[in-house]
């Protein structure tokens, strides 16, 4: 009686912590794809854009409209570089990092460190 006792604990305990590794995969999935996705977002769309700009300017070689010239401009404007501001500000994610070298900073110079 014991021994199957002792062999249903080793089964709960192996249950306990598979669920245990799948909550944490879990939140660290989640946590990755929130700072990742706006990257793959803008990188996208810079992508687009230099394709854009691109078929502008064979368009204008070609048939030597100046209306590729603006259209090539304006996909340097609206999708290659963004204004800061605009979504996808390259700080996202480190906010938190930020705040916390800060605030050991300021105990550094508190208790007389450099």
């Amino acid at each position: 009686m014991r021994s199957h006792q002792s062999i249903a604990l080793v089964g709960l305990l192996a249950l306990a912590v598979s669920l245990i590794a799948s909550v944490w995969i879990r939140s660290h999935t989640t946590r990755l794809t929130s700072l990742r996705n706006p990257i793959v977002s803008n990188s996208t769309l810079a992508l687009s854009g230099l394709q854009r700009s691109l078929a502008g300017v064979r368009g204008w070689m070609v048939l030597e409209d100046s209306a590729f010239k603006t259209e090539r401009a304006f996909a340097w404007d609206s999708e290659i570089i963004r204004r800061p501001g605009e979504s996808g500000s390259p700080r996202r994610g480190n906010d938190g990092k930020r705040r916390r070298r800060a605030r050991r900073q300021g105990r550094k110079t508190a208790r007389g460190v450099a």
